[in-house]
């Protein structure tokens, strides 16, 4: 399916808003809320980074004995582990009480996690409160993923999804830095060194509770679907037409809501219906494509396993290690927002397709610097190693940091939703445990040699985007949302005219605000 051949719909539409979304009061605070939502990812940021970090410190080395091989496997893996078993209670709780209270209910958990890792007395309480961080986690990753995808203007929705998971690099430089500057500071505080930002994982969640328990609005896509209909248009309006219950896009937004909701309650919304229909197959295909790619590029060794790495390449003081992870991350960062801004103008299929191409020459390139150093120890050829590693960064950030929530998310119809995305953190939790339990392992044993079978996988998942992911530029949440069941049709044309009959069956007076105009 091909993006829409002229201008969006959505933009053909009324709208009570400037066309700058910073000089425009009712944007400015969608923009406020969404940047809000980020946080939900932070915490997983934050998380890999200061891992990093305290592998490069001495004192929790030596607190923690030297974890190596399967024992710093474990203590990576041990955050995804309660996803084997929290994806049925996170898309209950998001689709019965809501995206707000599960973000909240998430946040009170990682709170708790960050202090029990934080103030622990033995490797048992340390793999404690990071299990416990990874159960809070899966539950405010899902509820803001479905928060920010259904309270964002159509207009904006594809760049702000796209930004949600840079924001995971925002907790990165924070952890990295907070680290590489207590590196220092051993000889002084000792252990205090490690457990400030073991604590420190807590501020990203307390920052989000406070937000969404005092203003940040429940979503009108969840109101709607508990038949809070007024609710819900009010939250539209204040959102996207500065509170004008009136306004063109506004009217037409709730109703295609209105209906898309109405049509998927006339099918089961249990777990089964993601399998039920080759539609949502292929849907859980793609999430699946994408939840397992996250991991199994190749990446996560750089991740969670910097200082080996680096040290395979003659970066071996901890100092050094510890700036060069501070620095990865607001590489990374920069990445990220530059591919989140492209989402529209080059679009996702074109970004999948050529972003994850890129990574597979230059993580070949890294192979081979990596391959003659081992041989050599020339400092030029680590150096170039090290270029590489910024260049399989890239690659990777500008495609599949930005997209791999926001293209799961958007591809899932309303009802699917918060099932689907609790199903892909579950995926990508397997994913982890599995790859990073063995990876340690597996790079000890045959060092560079391993990166071989990583270059295998990224071709692998560069020719299944070819042929398995639609673009998705151009359409409102809805419209996406019936992009795989429109069979060929134009899923915008497709929903408009279930609108309209849904409309007249209801025997409302057709207004005509929902014509399909003609985009050409």
């Amino acid at each position: 399916m091909s993006p829409p051949a002229g201008p969006p719909t959505y933009v053909l539409w009324q709208n009570n808003t400037h066309k700058n979304w910073w000089s425009d009061p009712g944007l400015r605070f969608n923009t406020i809320c969404c940047a809000i939502l980020f946080l939900g990812v932070y915490v997983n940021g934050y998380d890999g980074s200061y891992l990093n970090g305290l592998q490069a410190m001495t004192t929790w080395q030596t607190f923690f004995k030297h974890p190596t091989g399967s024992k710093l496997g474990l203590i990576t893996a041990v955050t995804y582990f309660p996803s084997f078993v929290t994806a049925p209670f996170i898309a209950d709780l998001c689709d019965r009480f809501g995206r707000r209270p599960t973000i909240v209910f998430g946040s009170l958990i990682i709170i708790a996690g960050a202090f029990l890792a934080g103030f622990a007395n033995g490797l048992g309480m340390f793999l404690g409160g990071r299990a416990v961080v990874g159960f809070g986690s899966n539950f405010i990753v899902v509820g803001s993923i479905c928060l920010c995808q259904e309270l964002t203007h159509p207009r904006l929705r594809g760049v702000t999804t796209a930004l949600l998971h840079g924001i995971y690099y925002v907790g990165a430089i924070v952890s990295a830095w907070l680290v590489f500057g207590l590196v220092g500071t051993q000889k002084k505080i000792g252990n205090y060194a490690w457990r400030i930002p073991a604590i420190g994982q807590a501020l990203g969640p307390f920052i989000i509770m406070i937000a969404v328990l005092t203003f940040v609005p429940e979503s009108p896509r969840w109101l709607i679907s508990k038949n809070r209909n007024e609710e819900a248009l009010t939250i539209l309006a204040r959102l996207h037409a500065n509170g004008d219950k009136e306004d063109e896009l506004v009217v037409n937004e709730f109703q295609e809501i209105e209906t898309a909701i109405a049509l998927e309650r006339q099918n089961s919304t249990s777990w089964a219906s993601l399998f039920a229909t080759s539609a949502n197959r292929r849907r859980m295909l793609v999430l699946t494509i994408i939840a397992t790619g996250t991991q199994w590029l190749g990446l996560g060794i750089l991740s969670f396993y910097l200082s080996p790495v680096l040290k395979s390449v003659g970066i071996t003081s901890s100092t050094a290690q510890a700036g060069f992870n501070g620095g990865i991350a607001i590489w990374n960062w920069l990445c990220t927002i530059i591919g989140a801004m492209c989402v529209d103008k080059v679009g996702r299929r074109k970004m999948w397709i050529g972003g994850t191409s890129f990574f597979v020459v230059a993580y070949a390139g890294f192979m081979a610097c990596s391959a003659e150093f081992a041989k050599t120890k020339k400092p030029a050829v680590g150096n170039g190693a090290i270029v590489f590693v910024f260049f399989v960064y890239a690659g990777y950030n500008f495609v599949w940091n930005p997209l791999s929530y926001s293209y799961s998310a958007e591809i899932l119809p309303f009802s699917l939703r918060a099932k689907g995305i609790a199903y892909f953190t579950f995926v990508q939790a397997i994913s982890v445990a599995f790859n990073q339990y063995v990876n340690p392992i597996a790079l000890s044993a045959l060092a560079w040699k391993y990166y071989a079978v990583y270059i295998c996988t990224s071709v692998s998942y560069t020719i299944l985007a070819y042929f398995l992911f639609p673009e998705t530029r151009g359409y409102t949440a809805e419209e996406v949302g019936r992009l795989f069941d429109a069979k060929g049709e134009d899923p915008t044309a497709a929903l408009q005219a279930e609108v309209q009959a849904t409309h007249v069956e209801n025997g409302m007076k057709d207004t005509g605000s929902l014509e399909h105009k003609d985009r050409a």
